[in-house]
């Protein structure tokens, strides 16, 4: 859906985490006056179809933004000792990837379950380990 210039406006100022807005553009009031557009327009605007894809796709600019500040993070934590932060590291690069498979029967009134964790090592060409 297109959407008018007022609205682009609206639905960034909706997808920006509100510690990350101006301070004096903090609330609907706020957002209302400097978009010379009453607050019920505004409401009305987040009932039309396709209006929160809008404020999604608006968040995702502003989280690329952030992702190699994001990714520095990661890594240094990684460097650090955590375990699922490398773990995250790898999944990303294609190095690692946890595959957990799960096996349940019944035998009378017993439910039997068999977790089988395995990893993928896309190095190996997908070939599975034991993941002890």
């Amino acid at each position: 859906m297109l959407w008018s210039v007022k609205q682009e406006k609206y639905q960034m100022w909706q997808g920006t985490p509100q510690a990350m807005r101006p301070a004096k553009y903090r609330t609907i009031k706020q957002v209302s006056a400097l978009l010379e557009t009453p607050v019920a327009t505004l409401e009305l605007w987040e009932m039309l179809p396709g209006w929160w894809d809008g404020v999604y796709g608006g968040a995702r600019r502003l989280l690329g933004r952030e992702m190699p500040e994001m990714l520095l993070a990661l890594v240094k934590r990684a460097k650090g000792g955590s375990v699922p932060a490398a773990k995250l590291c790898f999944a990303m690069l294609n190095v690692h990837v946890d595959k957990l498979s799960i096996d349940a029967k019944v035998e009378g009134e017993t439910l039997l379950v068999l977790l089988d964790k395995r990893y993928v090592d896309e190095r190996d060409e997908g070939e599975e380990k034991d993941a002890d």
